[in-house]
């Protein structure tokens, strides 16, 4: 009986372990998100900044699926020279909460629903307040791997940047 129970327990340790085995080999990247037909652009593109001086900026979309449930925008720009602040979601994501993270070459900023979605398709999504800290004239994109949306099944999609924003001093 004692032999029984040995063999039954060294089994079960084995299979234990193999599984375990299996868990920790190396797992894929996740997917990027699909393509989407949908686009992030700024308004204006072009400011004139002086050190010190700051201005609002508009973050548009265009192409939506009705009722998304939230957009995402990765933005690169100099943190030395250039400060994002106030996030606040605006048009088709009034109501959103806004969320901001600065990135070490940027940052991240997005309007999410905890319920409902987005009232449009296209429209102003975005307003932040830019401030140029450095004095120096820079261009500011969109990160096109953190420039998404989700929809309103879920569905993470990229948004193709259709303009910059350029900073002149």
């Amino acid at each position: 009986m004692r032999r029984a129970w040995r063999s039954g327990s060294y089994c079960l340790l084995a299979a234990a372990l193999i599984g375990l085995v299996g868990c920790a080999g190396p797992k894929p990247a996740p997917a990027p998100p699909a393509a989407g037909s949908g686009s992030a652009s700024f308004s204006p593109t072009t400011v004139q900044l002086a050190a010190g001086q700051s201005t609002t900026v508009t973050i548009r979309t265009e192409g939506l699926n009705a009722g998304s449930m939230a957009t995402q925008f990765g933005l690169l720009h100099n943190n030395a020279n250039t400060e994002i602040s106030d996030a606040q979601c605006v048009g088709v994501f009034a109501g959103a909460d806004a969320s901001h993270a600065t990135q070490q070459a940027g940052d991240l900023l997005a309007c999410t629903y905890a319920t409902g979605g987005a009232t449009g398709t296209s429209g102003d999504a975005m307003t932040v307040t830019l401030t140029n800290r450095g004095g120096e004239a820079e261009t500011i994109s969109f990160n096109s791997a953190l420039t998404i949306y989700l929809t309103s099944t879920l569905a993470a999609e990229s948004l193709a940047a259709s303009s910059t924003l350029t900073v002149t001093n």
